[in-house]
């Protein structure tokens, strides 16, 4: 079911995405899908003092995990998951800062450009309440057909 009003060819709901990340290093992270819009994903992770690096900020490859976690699934939105799946190609990223444990950061994916093999995610992190920018990051995901399905443009 398809919904014209956005770019999402497979619609999950946020409970759904919850079920999807079970189990997962995602959830072990304690990443939580809190949004879904129209051409953009968003979700939470609380710095845990697990992920701090020897000088008790945030180690910059949980930004990396969170970044990738929200591109490829809103990528995997973007195509027919009956048909199409999704794997992470590239990251770069931008690091602006790191927090301190306790403090939340939210992730929102936004396509650049969605070809028929890949797609180019921005994502944006922010400490909560958007005023504070930890993270730039830019992800490229390959699109793959599965068995005996034709190549088909994702937009």
């Amino acid at each position: 079911m398809q919904r014209p009003e956005t770019l999402w060819k497979t619609v999950w709901s946020l409970d759904d995405l919850a079920l999807l990340m079970r189990g997962t290093f995602a959830e072990q992270l304690g990443i939580r899908f809190i949004e879904i819009g129209a051409d953009w994903l968003s979700a939470d992770l609380s710095v845990l003092p697990a992920q701090v690096q020897g000088v008790g900020l945030m180690q910059a490859g949980v930004a990396l995990t969170l970044a990738e976690a929200v591109a490829t699934l809103a990528s995997q939105m973007a195509v027919e998951a009956e048909t199409h799946s999704v794997c992470g190609l590239d990251i770069k990223a931008n690091h602006c800062r790191l927090l301190s444990p306790g403090e939340t950061i939210r992730a929102t994916a936004r396509p650049l450009y969605l070809g028929r093999q890949t797609h180019e995610w921005e994502v944006h992190i922010d400490a909560r309440g958007g005023d504070r920018l930890v993270c730039v990051a830019r992800l490229t995901t390959a699109i793959k057909t599965r068995a005996g399905e034709p190549v088909r443009a994702a937009a």
